[in-house]
């Protein structure tokens, strides 16, 4: 690296991040999450903290109007759905992100989530290949998915998904219960998905 190469790009980015901690270390002081004279491992102590309380929690705090221009509360859920009857398994991956924001004393929420349904037949592959239409759909509280599927000759795999995301819609709860029906052939099956964490 050439001396001007140094002082061009390494030594301005170099300096930025000193900059960078010494302004977190003084606010953490100030703040007195921090004594002045163990800062090192002070830091590395008040940063698992955080990480313990986001995880008990579910939820990220930024207070720092410097690092955000505003106070922010960040929620991200994910749970895992799952349930089976005689012929079919099926399990219901959601994930959603609820956010508050507090701008000029107001505050204001948003959310977003995502979803994805797998259903698989639990016999083999070969008791399929008659099949000429799967019908499966599934229910939750905020809203309900359906979906058909027609061969015109035999399925390669014994495993259907179906996906999608929203934003602001009605979010899934953790101890939710999800409704599955499943039609192939003149045959039927209903069951429920439940969350085993829950």
């Amino acid at each position: 690296m050439t001396e001007e190469e140094y002082w061009n790009d390494f030594a301005p980015a170099q300096y930025q991040k000193i900059l960078s901690e010494q302004n977190l270390s003084q606010a953490l002081v100030s703040e007195r999450k921090l004594k002045q004279g163990d800062l090192g491992n002070g830091i590395i102590a008040y940063k698992q903290q955080l990480l313990q309380e986001a995880i008990t929690s579910k939820k990220v705090r930024i207070m720092d109007s410097s690092v955000y221009p505003r106070i922010m509360d960040y929620t991200n859920n994910r749970y895992q759905f799952f349930g089976e009857s005689e012929h079919w398994e099926a399990k219901y991956a959601y994930q959603g992100t609820e956010i508050r924001r507090e701008v000029d004393r107001r505050t204001t929420y948003s959310n977003e989530d995502s979803y994805k349904f797998t259903l698989k037949y639990k016999g083999p592959l070969e008791e399929l290949s008659p099949i000429q239409k799967l019908e499966y759909s599934y229910e939750t509280k905020g809203g309900n998915g359906k979906r058909i599927e027609r061969f015109a000759e035999p399925p390669k795999e014994a495993v259907f998904t179906s996906e999608g995301s929203s934003k602001g819609g009605a979010k899934v709860s953790e101890d939710e219960v999800i409704q599955v029906n499943v039609k192939w052939d003149g045959f039927e099956e209903s069951f429920e998905l439940r969350n085993k964490n829950k």
